[in-house]
């Protein structure tokens, strides 16, 4: 048994709980092998004193839906389902056995495909069939037949993206058909059989007929195109908007389609210039002008310039402008917030900068700023410029910042725009320990830009909002602007500091929805000063690396990487992103552009062994158990125990759920960046950590041991 909540109607799977009383159950697969493993799909037996003896004269039904496995009788239910992988003592419901089909070569569970487009958060229903070519020479091919949330809210382009960044291209429907509500059978299920029909007589209605070839169609371009691509793809309402790669061409199919063209139209076109010129209208644009040597002029400039004949228009002040320049920062006593102080109080076109910060310990908040300055090697280069700064006595974590209405309503008024740098970061500590400083303290900064004045929001994101989505979810890359729902489930096993940053990244977006300019910023892990090793000490790299230098060991954790990048990196990129309003409304992932360079647990320790340190590398729990009956109660991971002894999922720790770890795109930066080469990002190395370690050591943060 098993309590159905709402949220499970969302997230698109549903847990069956598991056998009430004496009835027994088991999971198999199609040879009847018992099935252990989390997340792998099997059939659902069920046994037990209340099973009937069989079907009465019925023998091949009896054979067919009964089995006897180590001496007790089950009955097959037909019911696909699969132990959770969060919860193994649950079954979670998958689909029907007989809604499992072969396409292209391979098994497909059709529930699967339904689960994952629920899964988007888009849709209140999918269906997916196979449906059968009345030619045939044609493969089946599979129609989702979808519901959306929001009447007009999403495409089949999108949907069709959605799949293939979590799916197989043999999974990937052919058509999407957007329907308002399904036909029922009679028990009040969905009527599968009654969507095919539909679909076909459909078919039949808008295309050509059965057997009419391409040629018979008419002989112009247009005509010709959207019948092959109606035979190829078996799908006849196909318009100039069309997508070719979208509606499910392989390359088979696209090397098919072009010896047609060649055949129907005597035209030439590469594979390239297929690719390139993909929705029907601009294939029969290229087909009728280019194909074949043709030439069209190049208004290409012209275009560009009239696309900008609105840029006078401005929905937010440019901040950097002459009569602008004057920033609200958040989280400058923070190691990333104070690197952005500094930077900001150097640069020219920035006139006044305000931050809030509460006093601590006696010392007052201007106070606390300057040694943050100091403590990091910033004080030099920042202390001429220091007229130009005005910090506020209050918390960002209470309403109004904590200030005096007054001044809450005049800062709104005059900030040219507003970064929000600040986050609680804490290893150990629950999400509640998090809430007021992130959850609230993003949605009083949310209040402050959006209140009076209207100007841009920067938020300062992380990776770690995706949570352990490899691990859990399988995900294998991450795209900038892609939903977070899917991957709250995750978070649960995950730090505190994870889950408020979901939270938090989810405030800004659902503001950015309902008009506030935002642009969102992502980075890796972030780490030193590049030129002179200047990092946070506290911070869980620091911990990891000085760590195990003084343990002479690092623990074993494969396909897994923390995305280290430099402050340098953060700092550059996300000015210049921030610097045009153009790049508002987006998200942008601060990480190695090319994954080969982000350097991984496993390479980790490479680096530090160039630096002379020959530290072992054994089994995690090895390491841990060095950890706990070390004698040096200096060592910096100590504080950080919880995290890497307590299990949270399968016995891993909340540090190794990181496992599995996807792929970030950053194409969104990379193409805000493709203006300013001279901003790269720069792989982790021995001579990076070199640097640190001597500036951690000068500031007598840590006193390492001597290299052998």
């Amino acid at each position: 048994m098993h309590e159905i909540k709402a949220e499970e109607f969302q997230h698109g799977s549903f847990g069956i709980g598991g056998p009430a009383g004496d009835t027994k159950l088991c999971l198999v697969d199609e040879n009847l092998k018992l099935i252990t493993n989390p997340g792998e799909v099997g059939e659902i037996l069920l046994g037990g004193p209340g099973l009937t003896t069989g079907y009465i004269n019925r023998p091949e039904e009896n054979e067919n839906s009964f089995v006897t496995l180590h001496g007790i009788k089950y009955y097959r239910t037909g019911d696909l389902a699969r132990y959770r992988v969060a919860k193994p003592e649950v079954l979670e419901f998958v689909g029907r056995a007989d809604h499992q089909v072969k396409q292209g070569g391979f098994r497909v569970e059709l529930g699967e495909i339904e689960q994952t487009l629920h899964a988007s958060g888009w849709l209140s229903g999918a269906v997916v069939r196979q449906i059968t070519s009345q030619d045939e020479n044609k493969e089946p091919f599979l129609v989702a037949f979808v519901i959306p949330a929001v009447a007009n809210t999403v495409r089949a382009r999108t949907l069709s993206e959605f799949l293939k960044q979590r799916l197989p291209s043999y999974m990937i429907p052919s058509d999407f058909i957007f329907c308002s509500e399904y036909p029922m059978t009679t028990h009040d299920k969905v009527d599968r059989k009654a969507l095919e029909q539909q679909y076909r007589e459909s078919r039949e209605r808008q295309g050509v007929p059965n057997g009419k070839q391409a040629n018979d169609c008419g002989n112009d371009t247009a005509s010709v195109v959207k019948s092959l691509w109606s035979s190829l793809l078996n799908k006849n309402n196909i318009d100039n908007e069309d997508d070719f790669l979208v509606l499910g061409g392989t390359s088979l199919q696209c090397a098919t389609l072009i010896s047609k063209l060649r055949q129907h139209l005597g035209k030439t076109i590469s594979m390239r210039s297929l690719h390139e010129n993909s929705r029907l209208g601009d294939l029969v644009h290229y087909l009728d002008e280019f194909a074949e040597g043709g030439n069209a002029p190049d208004e290409a400039d012209k275009w560009i310039a009239h696309s900008k004949i609105a840029d006078y228009l401005h929905a937010v002040p440019d901040w950097q402008a002459e009569n602008e320049g004057k920033v609200f920062i958040s989280g400058v006593t923070g190691f990333v917030g104070v690197n952005f102080l500094s930077r900001f109080l150097q640069m020219p076109k920035v006139k006044e900068i305000v931050c809030v910060a509460r006093s601590k310990n006696g010392i007052t908040p201007r106070d606390r700023v300057e040694a943050t300055l100091e403590q990091y090697d910033l004080w030099d280069q920042s202390k001429q410029h220091m007229h130009k700064l005005r910090v506020l006595t209050g918390d960002i974590s209470l309403d109004l910042l904590g200030l005096p209405a007054e001044q809450f309503d005049w800062l709104a008024n005059w900030a040219s725009v507003v970064f929000h740098l600040a986050a609680k970061v804490n290893f150990c500590d629950p999400y509640q320990a998090h809430f007021d400083s992130n959850t609230l303290g993003t949605k009083n900064m949310l209040d402050l830009a959006a209140s009076g004045r209207r100007k841009a929001f920067h938020f300062m994101s992380s990776i770690d909002a995706w949570g352990p989505t490899g691990l859990v979810f399988g995900t294998r890359k991450c795209l900038e602007d892609e939903p977070l729902e899917p991957h709250v489930r995750g978070l649960s096993f995950d730090i505190g500091y994870a889950q408020s940053k979901w939270v938090s990244e989810m405030m800004v977006r659902r503001a950015r929805d309902r008009g506030l300019p935002t642009a969102i910023y992502r980075p890796g892990f972030t780490i030193g000063d590049v030129r002179n090793g200047a990092g946070n000490p506290d911070d869980f790299f620091a911990r990891l690396i000085v760590g195990s230098i003084k343990l002479g060991a690092f623990p074993i954790l494969p396909r897994q990487r923390m995305e280290y990048v430099t402050i340098n990196y953060v700092l550059d990129a996300t000015l210049h992103i921030a610097s045009c309003n153009e790049n508002l409304g987006r998200a942008y992932s601060l990480v190695a552009p090319d994954p080969k360079d982000s350097v991984n647990l496993e390479q980790t320790v490479d680096v530090i062994r160039d630096l002379g340190y020959p530290l072992k590398h054994i089994p995690y729990w090895d390491w841990v158990r060095m950890l706990q009956n070390t004698s040096d109660m200096d060592n910096p991971l100590l504080p950080v125990m919880p995290l890497l002894q307590e299990p949270v999922l399968n016995g891993l720790t909340r540090f190794e759920t990181s496992r599995n770890t996807p792929h970030y795109d950053s194409s969104n930066t990379v193409a805000a960046l493709k203006d300013a080469p001279d901003i790269q990002y720069v792989p982790f190395d021995s001579q990076m950590l070199d640097k640190f370690l001597d500036f951690w050591e000068s500031k007598g943060f840590y006193k390492m041991p001597p290299i052998d």
